[in-house]
């Protein structure tokens, strides 16, 4: 196998593989032991039609698509391993020459990791900067972790507490007149918000 690899703009390397004419009758013959069942021939039951014959009926090209893939794909993974190339994306494949008895030739574009040149930064100097941490942040952080993952259950067994959430019916009544006409349902009420109202009655 020939490689010659050449640099295009910015990122883009473009490899020229030759394979040899050997390797590509080898994929060719691969492609037909997979292929041959596909093809019905005069006088053979399916599958059983010798290569020779199917090349003759359907024409030699016509295992000629999976060899390329068989032999492009190995030669391009060998060529890049070989060269030192790291592509970022697929390769873009482009077919220059195969024939019977021929060596297969291809190109292959694709982009690469783009060169980094690192700028002077040895001796640079940076403050360090130091955190004092209490024992009331460690608390504080702790107790918000905890209220965080808390989980919410049902007690039965004693009067709401700061904290709890309840969940109530109420209606609201301005001089024993009713505020709305509907029964608001099912409002959730945290006891600890100091927004609501300090009076509210509760039956």
């Amino acid at each position: 196998m020939v490689v010659k690899v050449e640099k295009k703009d910015k990122n883009i390397v473009e490899l020229e593989i030759e394979v040899e004419a050997a390797k590509f009758e080898e994929a060719v013959q691969k492609s037909y032991e997979k292929n041959c069942k596909k093809f019905a021939v005069p006088g053979f039951r399916k599958g059983k039609a010798p290569r020779n014959i199917i090349e003759r009926y359907y024409g030699k090209e016509v295992f000629y698509e999976d060899a390329i893939n068989i032999v492009c794909a190995d030669a391009y993974d060998k060529a890049i391993e070989e060269n030192d190339i790291y592509p970022v994306d697929r390769p873009s494949i482009s077919i220059k020459k195969m024939g019977e008895g021929e060596n297969l030739v291809f190109t292959a574009s694709v982009t690469v990791k783009p060169e980094v040149e690192l700028g002077e930064y040895k001796g640079i100097e940076v403050d360090k900067v130091e955190v004092n941490i209490t024992d009331e942040d460690v608390e504080k952080e702790l107790k918000a972790v905890a209220e965080k993952n808390a989980r919410i259950m049902s007690v039965e067994d004693r009067g709401i507490q700061k904290g709890d959430i309840a969940d109530i019916d109420f209606e609201g009544f301005i001089d024993g007149e009713l505020l709305k006409e509907e029964k608001p349902a099912d409002i959730l009420w945290k006891s600890v918000r100091e927004h609501l109202l300090t009076d509210l009655r509760i039956s």
